[in-house]
């Protein structure tokens, strides 16, 4: 008997699904993590892709929502766009931030652009905090600003 595909996640749906994921997770701050991952989505005129792999960047990293379900449920560019953006602890930061740099193709730009977004907010956080790891998002936004001209 064959399976009928898996229908791709909506905006909204992949906003549900980041909400139920992120529950009560708190941010450094003590904040609610969802409203971080609102404001990464947040990018006035963004395009569903975009809206739905910025809900999502942080879901395979800090949630246990299934990879494998989340992959049948999107476009193969957002996947891609998914992966880059999920930093595994046993790779260094710089190193993650440079493989988003030189990713290739529609994925490797969604990605930059999500991750854009990610660390202004980021910076933006912890610049009110006075937190120093704005030094460590400063100089990721700069590399990718510079490698972006």
């Amino acid at each position: 008997m064959q399976t009928e595909p898996a229908r791709m996640l909506t905006a909204d749906e992949a906003r549900e699904l980041a909400v139920l994921a992120h529950g009560a997770q708190v941010d450094r701050d003590g904040s609610p993590h969802i409203d971080h991952v609102a404001r990464v989505a947040g990018v006035a005129d963004s395009t569903d892709a975009f809206q739905r792999v910025a809900w999502l960047h942080d879901v395979i990293e800090d949630t246990d929502v299934d990879p494998d379900g989340l992959r049948r449920r999107l476009p193969e560019t957002e996947w891609e766009a998914l992966c880059l953006l999920t930093h595994d602890d046993a790779v260094p930061y710089d190193d993650y931030v440079d493989a988003i740099i030189r990713a290739p193709g529609d994925g490797g730009a969604l990605a930059r652009a999500v991750k854009e977004s990610d660390l202004l907010d980021n910076l933006r956080r912890c610049c009110a905090a006075r937190d120093r790891a704005v030094g460590r998002y400063g100089s990721a936004l700069a590399r990718l600003w510079e490698a972006g001209r």
